[in-house]
């Protein structure tokens, strides 16, 4: 191989290799549209809000829109994960004493970003969760509106239906 060739291989591999500070163990999954379906209903996907607010409501399912598409990515210890939107590029985080989800820039070393993804009914849904426990809850279920409010509330038999979320993967093959 001549050196020419030799030098632009090494080039190649430099100019595509992660910088050093990149973590290569760092797994991310998605983007996901979150939904929950209301008994008798059409799904409702998490939805991000634009500022000032930047809450987290769940929407009618609009299609493949960054607005309803989510990114997991491994949280820092790698036991959870930190839940950023396609939109907004802010992550989900919960505030001490609030019910309210919002969103925040991203830090996967953020206690408040740290969420948990655990399988419910037979792997069918999933729970979102924070660390102190309160997962996603879809309020006011039976609402005639296009939207509901989401919050965390403790896992209970009286909420559980509502905590219920199924992951569809989104944006598949677009290209950015």
């Amino acid at each position: 191989m001549s050196p020419t060739r030799i030098a632009a291989l090494v080039a190649l591999l430099l100019a595509s290799a992660p910088p050093a500070h990149a973590n290569s163990q760092l797994y991310r999954y998605g983007p996901y549209s979150a939904q929950w379906t209301p008994q008798g209903g059409s799904a409702l996907c998490l939805t991000h809000t634009p500022p000032p607010e930047g809450l987290t409501i769940a929407q009618k399912c609009v299609g493949d829109t960054d607005r309803q598409g989510w990114l997991f990515t491994q949280s820092d210890d790698g036991r959870g994960f930190v839940v950023q939107n396609g939109d907004s590029h802010r992550c989900l985080r919960t505030r001490a004493g609030s019910e309210q989800v919002g969103q925040a820039v991203c830090d996967r070393a953020a206690p408040e970003q740290y969420w948990t993804v655990a399988s419910r009914d037979s792997g069918r849904t999933t729970s979102v969760c924070a660390t102190d426990g309160r997962c996603l809850t879809v309020l006011d279920p039976l609402a005639q509106q296009p939207f509901r409010n989401i919050a965390l509330r403790a896992s209970t038999a009286a909420v559980r239906d509502r905590q219920g979320w199924t992951m569809v993967a989104t944006g598949l093959g677009r290209s950015r």
